[in-house]
């Protein structure tokens, strides 16, 4: 496959040539006029579409995290219908928010909101069931923040002395299989199953695992990466070299959208709908499950006759 090696000036010159419409030769991309920026979101938008609609080889990648063991140290106390918790003896940090907690003597879970001190926790909910004074509890560490430019996550295995691929879920499943979080047990094992949650404080992505964890375990993630918004004049469109008149055709397509409407979506049931169909690598087909020679004619040795496997 050969390397993406088009920059964003090159793409710009060829499109703003292609559309023909321009007054001048564009040079650079310092300063941007309305035509050239109408040009570098063109070029934008269908690296964009693309991505949306197949995982590009150069936005893919993996990611790699170790999960917490559960946080028991100490024990807790609790009130009907209150948010807060109290612990003794515990050294509670900011990293337990979003968290699963759970009292060991009741089956019921409630997500953790906020910090407030080492003895201190907000719940997302009041507790809901009886209270509780004194009691051992378990801090779950089910939710792990992902890379910033994650769009999702095509494959997620898990590697240790339990190994095993991961389920991918969708959050309404998650939640089902729990029932709820305010009644679902905090109950922890090997992970079976991961979904994308929503979005944290700094806008990334939570990864959430069920069971939620009660050991460390690795996970083993493989990701579509999000399509940044290319900007500068050296950044290098995010396509491999041998597939560069697509995003070209297509960024074209955008532009005369402002005089032929439907030119965009006409692209895109073409020449993006043909890509799709056809640019595929030996390495995209299925594995097959019957060997190639399953039907070829088979010798049994030291027999004179011949068994035709082809004839079943």
């Amino acid at each position: 496959m050969a390397a993406n090696t088009y920059t964003l000036l090159k793409a710009v010159q060829i499109v703003g040539f292609r559309v023909g419409d321009l007054k001048d030769y564009i040079e650079d991309l310092d300063s941007k006029d309305p035509a050239v920026t109408n040009l570098i979101e063109s070029i934008n938008a269908t690296i964009r579409k693309i991505a949306s609609v197949r995982d590009l080889p150069v936005l893919s990648g993996s990611h790699y995290f170790t999960t917490t063991a559960p946080y028991t140290t100490g024990t807790v106390s609790t009130t009907l219908g209150s948010t807060t918790i109290t612990g003794s003896g515990t050294t509670w940090d900011a990293n337990m928010v979003g968290q699963l907690f759970s009292a060991d003597s009741l089956s019921v879970a409630v997500r953790i909101e906020s910090f407030v001190s080492t003895t201190a926790l907000v719940l997302e909910s009041g507790w809901p069931d009886a209270a509780v004074t004194g009691d051992t509890y378990e801090i779950a560490y089910d939710r792990y923040a992902m890379p910033a430019n994650l769009s999702n996550i095509t494959t997620a295995s898990m590697d240790g002395a339990t190994r095993r691929m991961l389920n991918l879920r969708m959050p309404s499943e998650m939640d089902r299989q729990r029932y709820s979080m305010r009644t679902g047990t905090g109950t922890g094992g090997a992970p079976k199953d991961i979904t994308l949650f929503d979005k944290d404080a700094s806008n990334n992505y939570w990864a959430e695992l069920d069971p939620p964890p009660d050991a460390e375990y690795a996970i083993i993630l493989r990701i579509a990466e999000a399509a940044t918004t290319l900007t500068a004049a050296a950044d290098l469109i995010p396509i491999d070299d041998e597939n560069i008149d697509l995003v070209l055709d297509g960024a074209t397509a955008k532009w005369k959208d402002k005089d032929v409407p439907g030119s965009f979506q006409n692209w895109i049931n073409n020449d993006l709908k043909f890509y799709m169909l056809f640019d595929r690598k030996s390495t995209d087909e299925n594995p097959r499950i019957v060997p190639d020679d399953v039907t070829r004619v088979q010798r049994i040795p030291g027999a004179s006759g011949v068994l035709d496997t082809g004839q079943f």
